[in-house]
C-alpha cells in the first residue's frame, strides 16, 4: 500500500505552488508588457534615438525574463534534487568578481558599484556560480540601497578562509525578516520588491553547494552586508 503524504503537508505544497505561479505570472507580465509596447513603438516612424531607446528597453526586459526563468530552473533543481550542481576548479575569484562587477555596472548604469580586494584570490570554486550569487546580491543591494550611495563588493582572503561580501547603505532589513531572508519567496524590506523572491535563496544554495554558508547583518547606521564564505583559498596561492 502506497502511503499518501499527510493532508497538512499536501495543502502546504499546494498553497506554495499556487503562490509561486501567482508571483511568477505577475513578474513576467511587466517585462512582457515593456517588450510589447517597445515593439509597437518600433513599428511606427520615429527618430534613430527613439528606436535605440526602445531597443534598449526590449533588451533589458528580455534579460529580466531570462533571469527569472534561470532562477526558477535553479529553484527547481535545488528544491527537488540534491542541491545545485557546481563544477569546482582553481580560479582567481578576485579577477572573476572584478570582471563581474564591471559587467554589472553596465546592467545597473545608475548605481555606483565598486570592488575591493585583499589577500590571495586563487580558490577551488565554480566561478560562474559565485558570480551568479554576487549578481543576485548586487541586484538586491541596488534595489534596496540608498540611491546615489555606493554598493561595495569585497573579496578577501586571510590565507585560510575566502569570503565575498556585498554592502549597501539605506533602510535596514526588519529584524523579523532576517531569520527567513534566505527562504524562497521572501522579498526583503517590502512586498513591492522586484523579482520572484528566489534570488537570496539561490545565493544560499550556491554557498551550500561549495560547502560554505551565507549570512546577513543589517542596521540603520552601518547598512546591510551579505557575506558568502565559499571555499578555502588554494594552498600555495
Amino acid at each position: 500500500r502506497v502511503r499518501q503524504p499527510g493532508r497538512p503537508q499536501a495543502e502546504a505544497r499546494a498553497q506554495f505552488a499556487e503562490q509561486l505561479v501567482g508571483v511568477v505570472s505577475h513578474d513576467l507580465r511587466n517585462p512582457l508588457a515593456v517588450i510589447h509596447m517597445s515593439a509597437s513603438l518600433l513599428q511606427r516612424t520615429g527618430s534613430a534615438e527613439q528606436k535605440e531607446a526602445a531597443l534598449a528597453r526590449v533588451m533589458r526586459a528580455v534579460q529580466r525574463v531570462q533571469r527569472l526563468l534561470g532562477d526558477l530552473l535553479d529553484f527547481t533543481q535545488a528544491r527537488m534534487g540534491s542541491g545545485l550542481a557546481v563544477r569546482k576548479s582553481p580560479v582567481d575569484l578576485h579577477q572573476a568578481i572584478a570582471d563581474a562587477v564591471a559587467e554589472l555596472a553596465v546592467a545597473f548604469p545608475d548605481a555606483r558599484l565598486q570592488h575591493e580586494r585583499s589577500g590571495a584570490g586563487l580558490c577551488q570554486a565554480d566561478a560562474d556560480r559565485v558570480v551568479q550569487a554576487v549578481g543576485n546580491l548586487v541586484a538586491n543591494a541596488v534595489s534596496h540601497g540608498a540611491r546615489g550611495e555606493p554598493v561595495t563588493v569585497r573579496t578577501a582572503s586571510d590565507g585560510a578562509d575566502f569570503h565575498v561580501s556585498v554592502h549597501n547603505t539605506g533602510p535596514a532589513i526588519p529584524p523579523e525578516v532576517l531569520p527567513r531572508l534566505f527562504d524562497p519567496m521572501v522579498r526583503g524590506q517590502d512586498a513591492g520588491s522586484k523579482g520572484v523572491g528566489l534570488g537570496l535563496y539561490i545565493v544560499r544554495e550556491i554557498a551550500r553547494a561549495h560547502g560554505g554558508r551565507v549570512g546577513a547583518a543589517s542596521t540603520a547606521g552601518p547598512g546591510t552586508r551579505f557575506t558568502i564564505h565559499p571555499p578555502l583559498a588554494v594552498a600555495g596561492s
